[in-house]
């Protein structure tokens, strides 16, 4: 009953010091569709976790976009790799996380 974990996790750390995330929803109602268009929702609503791990500790977000910027202050001067978990909240459960390491 939970969706399955999103796809096609890529990030990369702006100039200006923030945080660019974006991803692919996949949906449990349908596992084909053409790459020119969205699979279909399947929950009541489209919703991501977004956990950033890194040197300072680690910051929790929440967005219904497959997508996140998060601007350098909210990152409060983690240095070296980040470690990101992006799951998709479902109507019974939360998918299992993508994953994805930002270096340096």
């Amino acid at each position: 009953m939970r969706p399955p974990a999103p796809t096609e996790l890529a990030g990369e750390r702006l100039a200006d010091g923030s945080l660019s995330l974006s991803w692919t929803r996949r949906s449990r109602l349908g596992w084909t569709w053409p790459s020119t268009s969205e699979p279909p929702l399947g929950e009541s609503a489209e919703k991501y976790t977004v956990t950033v791990a890194g040197s300072a500790g680690s910051l929790s977000f929440e967005t219904s976009q497959p997508e996140l910027m998060v601007p350098p202050e909210a990152l409060g001067g983690m240095t070296g790799a980040l470690d990101i978990a992006v799951a998709q909240v479902g109507d019974f459960a939360s998918s299992r996380p993508a994953l994805l390491t930002i270096g340096a």
